[in-house]
């Protein structure tokens, strides 16, 4: 998770890392889930491989992927 955090009041947002690979993954995976989200190859290493090229758009702030956890 990454060290940069939005603080709300019932939910955080942190700026993706490569640590959130399998989170994501997971949630991409998810059969009543993915229905709200792009679609993806069965393949962990390619999500890493997408976060590892997304970064590099963050750093030129081209671009800012976050995810979202709920307090609760």
């Amino acid at each position: 998770m990454s060290d940069f955090c939005i603080i709300g009041k019932n939910i955080n947002m942190y700026l993706v890392d490569d640590e959130d690979a399998g989170f994501i993954f997971e949630l991409r995976s998810d059969v009543v889930k993915n229905k709200f989200l792009n679609k993806i190859d069965n393949d962990i290493k390619k999500q890493r491989e997408w976060i590892r090229l997304y970064k590099k758009r963050e750093k030129n702030k081209k671009e800012f992927y976050f995810t979202i956890r709920n307090k609760n």
